[in-house]
């Protein structure tokens, strides 16, 4: 009985250990995506659940530029201003460069597009979007849609 106890305890320590930063803080939310999550989270629950438990949504940009180089996620040296301060939330990729983005359409007065790009993504990500450039499967469609 007494080991059950022991076990059950380094079992709870462990899985807390293991839990990490989803432990920790949320990173600010900006007023747009704020917006976004108020009716999202009813309407799209399991979608804001798995962002709720992202890096994006843990720590802003600021804070990521930050880290020492092996624990740092971001490449991007300098963070535009607007994005820097607030958690990588729905209306900071859903509604950046919504010109260049055939989906965009007007929702709730934001220009928003469903789909978030590699370009979209270098804001933060330059190195990675080059790295990704560089795989074939960042290509698949144009080889499938280009192959007879």
């Amino acid at each position: 009985m007494k080991s059950s106890i022991v076990f059950g305890v380094a079992w709870v320590l462990v899985s807390l250990l293991c839990a990490g930063p989803a432990l920790g803080e949320d990173a600010p939310l900006s007023p747009a995506t704020q917006e976004c999550l108020d009716c999202h989270i009813t309407s799209t629950p399991a979608m804001v659940a798995d962002w709720k438990r992202s890096r994006h949504a843990r720590i802003a940009p600021a804070g990521a530029v930050k880290k020492p180089d092996l624990e740092r996620r971001v490449s991007a040296e300098k963070i535009p201003d607007k994005l820097a301060e607030f958690a990588v939330g729905c209306a900071e990729c859903h509604t950046m460069n919504p010109e260049v983005h055939k989906d965009t359409f007007n929702h709730n007065e934001q220009r928003v597009h469903l789909t978030v790009t590699p370009k979209d993504c270098s804001v933060c990500h330059p190195t990675e979007a080059i790295q990704f450039d560089k795989n074939l499967m960042s290509h698949a469609w144009g080889n499938l849609a280009g192959n007879p």
